[in-house]
């Protein structure tokens, strides 16, 4: 398992994010029999809410 902290970027959503995190579990599945979770973690109520988190099972 791995964590990931990340910022958005200026302009940027988490609609985005999920987004993108779904294309890229999408093209690493292709690649190996060994299939990736993946989850994005959203800040509810915290003081950086342009901050997210991945978590990544492999």
């Amino acid at each position: 398992m791995v964590v990931w902290t990340c910022e958005l970027l200026e302009g940027g959503g988490m609609d985005d994010v999920k987004k993108i995190n779904t294309a890229w579990v999408i093209a690493v599945n292709k690649l190996s029999e060994r299939k990736v979770q993946s989850y994005v973690l959203e800040p509810v109520a915290s003081s950086q809410m342009e901050s997210f988190r991945y978590i990544d099972i492999y």
